[in-house]
């Protein structure tokens, strides 16, 4: 029966005839029912209108030719419901889309059984909607469905599916064929499967399969699991590409034995791409034989993986006859992206290792479960910087770290332990005893013995006062305990201190750097490179030609003896200036800086501020900024140079020149000259002048003259004199007396003192 836009047939009694659909027909076949027939197909769906067509079966549709229903038109729409004690079966396809299907809904409800009888060349699947690039699939297997092929897959659900089951999905092989999943997704983009309790997916090959998609390193098929997902010749999940696996339930791979099939590769889950899968329940990989397609002889993981994260939470276990967890490209090449691995539960390879990656990216395992590996590896981390983290369970067997620089962190652990990594042991700990390829290794709040091997180790022995030797390589060690204790023998390498806490090298030792809350570091007779933090510290070099670089604070950096190299960074620093060849170094913007000389000394660019220290006759010399200089108790030489400066001579019998610009000029104590090199260095304030005691100084190559006249008030003559204006203690200098040039002022003297023709000199 065929109608335009619905049409009604009810099967009660017996049919065999086919029957054409369209538009929104519907078609029942009540419990005494028995649509049975020959057609291919028995049933045909054309284009559909509205919601689609609807076909409800509670008894029996079957035919003994290829298909029983097949969709013919693009786009078409059917809810199909096969109750308990229903049958839908055919030798091929028992429900089959022909067209690609890019817009219709697809709906199965199956409580009865939808079964694919034929084998070899006659085989088909139970539900094919490969064609279904872009519509909408959702299938529903209840408690008492059955969906399954006798010799092919038993669901090829399309692009996009969702597929809940609580009960039975079956693809069988049949003699050699060796390709039978349960569900297989074929080269599809995407697709979703959530497999209750109680439900079983079960595949002569694969439980579920994902083949390659071509250029597209998203697709990706998703998997949450309460029931039991059974590859009886292959993987219980196998993705060629990326996927994501929730178990709580059990997923097994496993091998037939099929006279003439010669391969298998029994995977739990086996991810060729980038995945996810979290485990609550059993994931196992229970047999491999023969070679794979890349030629390689084919072996058992719990979970094979191209990178990614797996998580294997408490009670949890990950198990194989090979390896219990393998990741690489799938051809024991690289894997596709870094890999994060949390246990809490247990993996095992019974006859590989634990877990075992491959490639050079950066790594991470946390484990507080159980590895074990019954090759003697527990982990083997490959290539790359990777990092190792115990919270407890334990390792049975080695930790390998492979290739790059690796870390063990045992910093969980409160125990005293004892670690070597040249030796390969760890003692004090039950959680692993064995180690290899290891580089850096963080302990806990113990009193720990750490010892490196020949390489660049770095030794952390966390909170407790920590005994560590590196022994030979560029060893760094960690102190974040003032009873920390470090052991460098010489020749042993270049090393490092990374200091939480105050801190002075000893021995062997070259290099400090400040960290956290550390105020205070210092150097010894070597030559050192000293780091502060950016809290604001001192740093001493002692002997040696040091290096020493501030952070963000208000650093105070002392070279010591030697040639030394001192760099503040920001803020307002403080440096200590006491050999010719210590070089100090400031970019424009980087605070206030304060240079302690114990030599003679001029500051370098974007240097502030000079202190003269000791009493020693010394001098001083500021730079084209506005400088602060101050002397010393000695006879002090300061120069300001550029800029409007403040000098102050202190103590002593002081040279005072401001140069440039408008100065603040103070001799202090003792008998003091204010020399000025010329005319354009005017405008000086004298802050503390006293007459018959201390002297103004004037270069005679710089202003041009051979005597000096000093007038009171106003210019007498037309010759260069100074004019002293005792009312406001103005000094000026009059290049002409009563000439045409206008006097200038070069001094205010601040305490407006009476002057004498003895106050003022060429120099």
């Amino acid at each position: 029966m065929k109608g335009d836009s619905m049409a009604l047939t009810t099967v009660t009694g017996t049919r065999s005839s086919a029957l054409s659909m369209s538009g929104s027909d519907v078609l029942t076949i009540t419990e005494t029912g028995s649509f049975v027939g020959t057609a291919n197909p028995l049933v045909s769906l054309g284009a559909t209108t509205g919601a689609g067509a609807v076909i409800d079966n509670s008894g029996t549709l079957q035919t003994t030719g290829a298909r029983a229903i097949r969709l013919t038109a693009t786009g078409s729409s059917l809810e199909l419901t096969n109750r308990a004690g229903a049958a839908i079966t055919s030798q091929g396809d028992v429900i089959n889309v022909q067209q690609n299907n890019a817009t219709g809904t697809l709906v199965v409800s199956n409580d009865g059984t939808i079964s694919s009888t034929g084998v070899n060349s006659n085989n088909g699947q139970a539900i094919d909607f490969n064609n279904v690039t872009a519509g909408s699939v959702t299938v529903t297997n209840h408690a008492t469905g059955v969906l399954r092929a006798a010799d092919s897959d038993a669901v090829r659900p399309g692009n996009g599916a969702t597929i809940h089951n609580y009960g039975l999905i079956d693809g069988r092989n049949y003699q050699t064929n060796s390709g039978a999943d349960g569900i297989d997704f074929q080269d599809n983009a995407s697709g979703t499967v959530h497999n209750n309790a109680g439900a079983t997916i079960t595949g002569g090959r694969h439980g579920i399969n994902h083949s390659e998609v071509e250029g597209n390193t998203a697709a990706s098929v998703s998997l949450t699991n309460w029931g039991t997902v059974e590859g009886r010749n292959g993987s219980g999940f196998g993705s060629d590409n990326a996927g994501v696996v929730e178990n709580h339930g059990l997923i097994v791979g496993r091998v037939d034995s099929i006279a003439g099939v010669a391969n298998g590769d029994g995977d739990g889950v086996d991810i060729d791409h980038i995945g996810t899968v979290r485990n609550w329940g059993t994931i196992e990989g229970a047999g491999a034989k023969g070679v794979g397609s890349d030629g390689l002889p084919n072996t058992s993981q719990g979970v094979a993986i191209g990178g990614g994260t797996v998580e294997n939470h408490a009670g949890a276990q990950i198990i194989s006859l090979g390896d219990g967890i393998l990741v690489d490209n799938s051809s024991a090449g690289a894997a596709f992206a870094a890999t994060t691995i949390g246990n809490e539960g247990l993996i095992r390879g019974d006859a590989g290792h634990g877990i075992r990656l491959v490639g050079t990216w950066a790594d991470t395992l946390t484990n507080a479960g159980t590895i074990q590996g019954g090759n003697r590896t527990a982990v083997d981390m490959g290539g790359g910087d990777d990092r190792v983290v115990l919270t407890g369970g334990q390792l049975l067997g080695l930790l390998d770290g492979g290739a790059g620089a690796d870390t063990l962190d045992l910093s969980a652990e409160t125990a005293a332990l004892a670690v070597d990594l040249g030796a390969g042991s760890v003692a004090g700990t039950g959680w692993l005893s064995s180690i290899a390829q290891v580089e850096a290794v963080l302990t806990g709040s113990g009193r720990d013995t750490l010892a490196g091997g020949t390489g660049g180790d770095t030794l952390d022995g966390g909170a407790g006062a920590d005994s560590m030797a590196g022994g030979a390589g560029d060893d760094t060690y960690v102190v974040e305990d003032a009873g920390d204790r470090v052991a460098e023998l010489a020749g042993g390498g270049t090393d490092t201190v990374r200091a939480g806490v105050n801190h002075i090298l000893r021995g062997e030792v070259e290099n400090l750097v400040l960290t956290g809350a550390a105020r205070l570091g210092a150097g010894n007779a070597l030559d050192n490179h000293l780091q502060a933090s950016d809290l604001g510290v001192l740093l001493r070099g002692l002997e040696g030609s040091d290096t020493l670089a501030g952070g963000a604070g208000d650093d105070a950096l002392n070279g010591g003896s030697g040639a030394d190299s001192m760099a503040g960074g920001a803020g307002n620093d403080a440096y200590v200036v006491d050999d010719v060849a210590d070089l100090v170094t400031e970019t424009a913007g980087q605070g206030n800086d304060l240079v302690q000389a114990f030599i003679d000394c001029t500051l370098g660019a974007e240097l502030e501020r000079l202190q003269l220290m000791g009493s020693g006759d010394l001098s001083g010399t500021g730079n084209a900024l506005d400088n602060l200089l101050r002397g010393n108790t000695g006879g002090n030489l300061l120069l300001g140079l550029a800029g409007a400066d403040a000098i102050n001579g202190l103590e002593g019998d002081d040279t005072v020149a401001g140069g440039a610009g408008a100065d603040t000029l103070t001799g202090g104590a003792g008998r003091d000259l204010f020399l000025f090199g010329d005319a354009t260095e005017g405008r000086d304030r004298i802050m503390d002048f006293t007459s018959g005691l201390d002297q103004i100084g004037l270069s005679a190559a710089g202003f041009g003259i051979d005597s000096l006249v000093l007038s009171q008030g106003a210019a007498q003559g037309k010759a260069a004199q100074l004019v002293y204006v005792q009312a406001t203690g103005a000094l000026l200098w009059d290049a002409d007396g009563t000439g045409s040039g206008a006097a200038a002022v070069l001094a205010t003297l601040a305490a407006r003192p009476a002057l004498t023709a003895a106050d003022v000199v060429l120099a």
